[in-house]
């Protein structure tokens, strides 16, 4: 039996994002601290250009999960969607911590740098 966090994370894959959106809020009613489903449907509101929202569901998940490179990188982007481009130097520079050899946590942070003018 397909769960609810499944047929968001399908929905969302398709492109199907309001019905990934519907989904993900029933599986964190279901369990607010599923930290997959709060960083996938932070990654969806980002999307949707929701970044406030998406750097409130990410933070939570990487709360939940610190030492997930993902999760900070996708946190990074909100962030610096926000115009807040230390804290998302700071993660992004937290993902390659994490994950040494992660191509877009260096591209990210390298963009980062950039919209300050530090090149």
């Amino acid at each position: 039996m397909e769960s609810v966090f499944d047929r968001a994370f399908a929905a969302h894959r398709a492109g199907r994002l309001a019905e990934a959106e519907r989904d993900y809020r029933a599986a964190l009613a279901a369990n607010p601290a599923d930290a997959d489903a709060l960083h996938l449907f932070g990654v969806l509101r980002h999307q949707q250009g929701q970044n406030q929202e998406a750097a409130d569901l990410v933070g939570r998940a990487v709360e939940l999960r610190p030492n997930d490179a993902a999760q900070h990188l996708n946190l990074g982007n909100a962030l610096k969607a926000l115009g807040r481009i230390d804290d998302a130097i700071v993660r992004f520079r937290n993902a390659l911590t994490l994950a040494p050899d992660f191509p877009l946590a260096h591209y990210n942070l390298g963009n980062a740098y950039a919209a300050q003018e530090r090149h």
